[in-house]
């Protein structure tokens, strides 16, 4: 009977150890209560291109393939002249997974559909972050 009891002891102890790590959480979408994040708003762009042009549109929203809400942004002038469009802010930090959750940029010109593409945003528990798609600007 000892035996068993080092045995557990010797488990318990190694899968504590083990699981220290950041990536290692029974709910790896949870984030700690008392992290300290900054003040800044975070956002990720998209530049629409065909043939290395950009594309301007005339309407787009994001849909959280996760849970299909529908996400409409308004651009600012800076924004309108590089033709880069919200694909999420840290308003949406809520709405997406801290591993990733796919979010479809759809946008129109001329009342049609020019464009559609995935991307996968994530968060750091403080911003939201891009983890795989073309960003503007990078990520």
């Amino acid at each position: 009977m000892n035996k068993l009891k080092i045995l557990f002891a010797a488990v318990l102890t190694l899968t504590v150890m083990a699981c220290e790590g950041e990536d290692c959480c029974v709910y790896p979408d949870e984030c700690p209560t008392n992290i300290g994040c900054t003040e800044e708003y975070r956002s990720l762009l998209f530049q629409p291109t065909k043939d290395g042009q950009a594309v301007l549109l005339d309407s787009y929203y994001v849909k959280n393939l996760d849970n299909d809400n529908i996400y409409n942004f308004t651009n600012n002038d800076a924004h309108d002249r590089l033709a880069a469009y919200i694909v999420a802010t840290d308003s949406q930090l809520d709405e997406v997974k801290r591993s990733g959750s796919t979010l479809r940029f759809v946008g129109s010109a001329n009342n049609e559909v020019v464009i559609e593409q995935d991307f996968v945003v994530g968060h750091d528990c403080c911003h939201i972050v891009g983890i795989d798609g073309p960003f503007y600007g990078g990520n």
